[in-house]
Parts: C-alpha cells; structure tokens; sequence
C-alpha cells in the first residue's frame, strides 16, 4: 500500500518538475523560432467573423492578435478589408481599442462596427468604404450587444441591455447595491438608430419592445417594415439554451405578436428575399439539453410550421437564404470537419456546397446570393480568408493574415477511428511528436475536450490555446484528442449517447414512478439524493453476486478511494480495479470478502442494528459462486 501512495507522490512530483522545467526555460526558447514553444504559438493571430459587401466584391473581415507589452496582456482586434480579387487587402480601423464585428450597408457606401474607443461601452460606428473618420452612431447607456442594418441603409436595429435608473446608481456610488441572485433581470431590447443625422446633429434613437423579456437576435423584414426578434423570459444563459420563442414588431415600433411559441428554443429567424418566410432553427417544440438544431420555416404572417430535411449532425446554424428563396444555406459539424450545406424548401435532401476536410468558419453571403466568404484552416495550416462563388464553388485565397510567422516542422495529426466495446466507433485525432520514428515508444497525453457537446475538429494544431499541442510534440509527446459518445459532429443518437448518465454503471428499472412535466420535457419526480442512498442499501443486499460496477458504484458511493477500500477489506489498490474492470460481469473475489464488503457498506450507512444483523445472518452466495 506505501509503495502505491509513494508512486503516487513521484508522479505528482515529476509533473511539478516537468511544468517548472517547461516553464522556466520558456524566456530562454522566445529567439528560438526553429522549433515550437508557446510564445511562438501566440504570435498566430485568429480571424473573428467575416462580412461580406452586397455584390459580393468586398470583404471586411477581423484580425485579432495579442498584446504582451510591459503590463499589458490582452487581445486587440482591429478590421481589415480585402477585393473579392485579393488585389486590394488593407487595415480599415486602427488604435488602443478593439473594432468588430463589421458590416456593409445594403449600397456598400457605409462599413458599420461596434468599438468601445471612446468609453468603456460599445457602440455602432460607421465610416465610408472609400475612406475617411469613422462616426459614433450610438451613444448606448449600457453598450450595444448586436445590430443589424435595415434593408433601405437608413436605420440600423440594435439591442442594448436596460441601464441603472437613477436610484440604482445612487445605491452603487453609495455601496449599498446588493445583489439579488437571479432577481431585478436586466434585460435587452430592440431599438433603431437613423444614419442621418437630425436638425440637432443627432440620430434619432427610437424603443421597439419594452417589457419582462429578454432579445438574443432578430432580423428585418426584407421591405423594413417588420422585425422577427427572438426572446425568453431571462436573460440566464441556461435560459437561452433551453426556453426561447419568436415574435415581430413593427420597426417604427408597435404592438409585438407571437409568431412561434413552443417548448423547447426556437431561435436565428430569417427573412426569406421574397418575405413569405421565416426560417428559423429549433428544437422541434420539446426541450432538448444536450442540443438539437432543426431547421424550420413558417410563414411570415404566422400558420403551420414546416421542417426541413435534417443534416446529418442535426445540429445546425443558419447562414442565409439563396436568392430566389428555395434554399437555406447552413453550417454543420461533420464528424472532425465543419461544412456549408444548402437546405432545399421542398424537403428534399441537404446538399454539400463544401466538401473538404478541414474547418470552414466565419461565414457570410452576399446580398445578391452569388458569393461565398469564410476563414478555412486545415491540421497544417493556420486560418485565412477565402472567397467562392456559391453555383461553382472553387476557393480562392485572399489573405496571408500569419505569413510572416515562423511555422516550424509539425508533429503530423491523423484522424483515427477505432471501436468502443459495445461496437460503437469512436473518433479521434492523434499528434505524433515532432522527431516521430516508427517503433519508438513515446509517452502519450489524452487530451480531453468539454460540453456538453463539444468537439475535436481538423483546425490549426499551431493555434495558441490551453494545451499547445505543437509544444507537447516538439518536446516528444504524442497526443491523442477523442471524441467520444456525448461529442457533437455524429449526430444526434451519437450526442446523446451518455444523456442522462449519473455513473452508476448499471441500468435501473423505475416502476411506477410519478412524472413531472419541467421545461416542456418529462423527467422522473425523484429526490436523487435519497435515490442513491436507496440504491446503496439496496445493492448492498442484493441476493447475487456483485458487479464491477456495482462494486464501483459501492465505493464511490461510500466516497472511498481505491487504496482506502483495499486498506479496509485486505487487498491492493490493483486488485480494488481488477474487480471494478469486469463492469457488467461479476468480480471474481471469494464471497468472504464481498459480504465483508456488503457490511462494510451497510454499516457506513447506519441502517438500523436488526437489519444489520439480519443481513448478517442472512447473506450467503447464490449456488456456485463461493
């Protein structure tokens, strides 16, 4: 048992020492441009969002790189724009201060931007495409969080989050503010902003929707004169996940009308060219937590809600409408790829517009609907900006964003597939260490990704992030990034596969148990707490033989460690795990130390003394299994 705890320590220990090897001759490596280190990484500057000019011949798109300068340390992402043709690429906004989120009027006169350069909030900017000051058109309480451009050019709809009444900043400067969880929401609204400005030299500012609910996102009407917004109660992210709808507004303001109200999130409307239709993506009217992304249409005026056929993956982001109205351009995860794909009206089969390995992102359309703009990064090669035409589609490379950063030689990544033990294929990328030779042995890292779905995809292994993989693989490690059952990219069965999974590691079978209807979705009207306690006791005195997992779930239930349980029952921690890896099978230990096990737990649990002697006297090994 000491010799288990002491490895334990040495691991420990050795990681300690690797991180301030690692760390410490960091300073040392920053001349050294011929291998990776993490200072190199951060040098490779990301492209946040592109937009795409109405005739397709322009594209604004953001470049974000970092600031380590004295005591700074932070980002600053300043817009550039590039010709269709890739002859003319030029930076659009300058300064100590962020530029984002760029857009074109309808006309392409005007470039439109968010920028907090005079304050500490954000605000519309606009500046002329053939140069020239840029002008605040905003002057948001609270900052403006989105906006959109009306159809004409002359107005821009935004939403902005509730500012402080003036009672609220006297008890801030007083310090008597206390915070409520979850009460006296804040929530956004639509407003509209006129471009030109008004006798006073202002732009006229006008409130669309008022009330306890909360704006995410919306869309003019193709003729300006409606805007389909979507709402929810709270403005609470798990909210905006789980519990949304869809309503319009006049944009001259008025009186709001549903439009589509279900259980579940309903949420990106979009506008059809001919304005008969509002796609919209949607849970399909049932709470799905894990993620579920249909697309939907229905009309514009309201009635029946149609679905469209599904991607693959089912998890789906609207991009636009074609022109001519008959298709939905949308963007999907495949497997370890991210693709564009085109939704017909009339229910037939999603068509592929990309079909390339690799990672398409930052996407826009062209007004016209001829014209494609998106970032595209592969394992090898870090992001830039591409242009295609959507009929033919055949990408063109505009932009060099990292061309004047060192790419050293790259431990190769490879996408493997291999099957789970219930036949399951699992995907996964695998990094090989940079001086990989065939037959070596190499020490390996499992690089584990979040949720509750999320992916490994074929970007840039060059990227600064938490784990820089080319670091680990210059110094000799391999890695290996899976994605198992519960990731998104392989459909919607495939995501959900561990749904609803606590870890007991055995199915139960509820009989009779009443059901309470919560968010749309039925669930079991359980105290889960009291469950696992029953559920202990219960496997605890069960007439047959213990499970690995049931074992497992016995001791994580009793909180024990591996090496605690061995120390208890007389066995070493390898043992404890023989035992736990037979999973559905039984344990393979005498039956004098399962029942010491069983009692152990039972009296752990403080069950009353008469059933504990009962249990006693009474447990004894189903036939065959001494």
């Amino acid at each position: 048992m000491k010799k288990n705890n002491l490895t334990g320590r040495v691991v420990v220990f050795g990681c300690l020492i690797c991180l301030l090897f690692v760390f410490s001759g960091l300073k040392a490596q920053e001349t050294n441009e011929e291998s990776w280190t993490p200072e190199l990484s951060m040098k490779y500057k990301s492209i946040r969002g592109t937009a795409i000019s109405h005739d397709g011949s322009r594209i604004a798109y953001v470049v974000r790189e970092p600031v380590m300068e004295g005591e700074k340390s932070e980002y600053l992402s300043q817009i550039w724009v590039v010709s269709s043709d890739g002859k003319m690429n030029y930076q659009y906004t300058h300064g100590e201060k962020s530029a984002s989120n760029p857009s074109f009027s309808h006309d392409g006169k005007y470039l439109a931007f968010t920028s907090s350069r005079t304050g500490k909030k954000s605000q519309i900017w606009i500046m002329r495409t053939q140069g020239g000051e840029a002008v605040k058109l905003t002057d948001a309480k609270s900052g403006v969080s989105s906006y959109r451009w009306a159809p004409d050019g002359q107005k821009i709809a935004y939403t902005m989050r509730d500012p402080d009444s003036k009672e609220e900043e006297k008890r801030k400067k007083e310090k008597r503010d206390v915070i409520l969880v979850d009460k006296n929401f804040k929530y956004n609204h639509l407003y509209t902003v006129a471009i030109a400005e008004d006798d006073s030299g202002k732009h006229e500012t006008k409130r669309l929707t008022n009330g306890d609910f909360h704006v995410s996102a919306f869309d003019w009407s193709p003729d300006g004169i409606t805007i389909a917004f979507v709402h929810q109660p709270d403005p609470k992210i798990n909210t905006g996940g789980i519990a949304t709808d869809i309503s319009t507004v006049p944009s001259d303001s008025g009186e709001v009308t549903p439009l589509v109200t279900q259980p579940g999130a309903d949420r990106s409307p979009r506008y059809s060219p001919d304005g008969k239709w509002i796609a919209f993506a949607s849970h399909g009217g049932s709470l799905q937590r894990i993620g579920l992304s249909d697309i939907y249409l229905i009309s514009s005026s309201g009635g029946d809600i149609k679905n469209l056929s599904h991607t693959s993956n089912r998890n789906t982001s609207i991009l636009a409408w074609s022109i001519d109205s008959k298709q939905v351009y949308v963007s999907d995860a495949v497997r370890t790829t991210r693709q564009v794909q085109a939704l017909p009206v009339d229910g037939k089969e999603p068509k592929t517009i990309t079909k390339r390995d690799g990672v398409f992102g930052s996407i826009s359309i062209s007004g016209d609907g001829k014209s494609l703009a998106f970032t595209y990064q592969i394992l090898e090669m870090p992001a830039d900006v591409y242009a295609s035409s959507i009929k033919n589609f055949k990408m063109s490379k505009l932009t060099s964003v990292n061309g004047d950063v060192p790419k050293p030689l790259m431990g190769r990544t490879e996408v493997l597939t291999w099957k789970s033990k219930d036949g399951m294929e699992i995907e996964g990328l695998l990094t090989y260490p940079v001086d990989y030779e065939p037959g070596t042995k190499y020490p390996l890292i499992l690089n584990i990704h979040g949720g509750p779905a999320g992916v490994y995809s074929q970007s840039f292994t060059g990227n600064p992030s938490i784990y820089m993989l080319q670091y680990f693989a210059q110094k000799g490690y391999a890695i290996i990034r899976g994605n198992p059952r519960g990731s998104n990219g392989y459909g919607k069965k495939f995501r959900y596969a561990n749904y609803k999974d606590w870890g007991f590691g055995f199915l139960v079978n509820l009989i009779d148990v009443p059901m309470v209807k919560i968010d749309g979705g039925w669930t079991p009207e359980i105290d889960w707490g009291a469950y696992e306690e029953v559920m202990a006791i219960a496997v605890a005195l069960k007439p047959a033989r213990l499970t690995g997992s049931e074992a497992r779930f016995l001791r994580r239930h009793l909180a024990m460690t591996l090496d605690q349980l061995g120390d208890v029952l007389g066995f070493s921690r390898q043992a404890i795990i023989r035992w736990e890896r037979k999973k559905e099978e039984f344990t393979g230990t005498n039956w004098g130390t399962e029942k010491a096990f069983r009692l152990h737990a039972l009296a752990r649990k403080r069950i009353p003394s008469t059933l504990f002697k009962k249990a006693y006297d009474t447990l004894e090994p189903p036939l065959g299994k001494k």
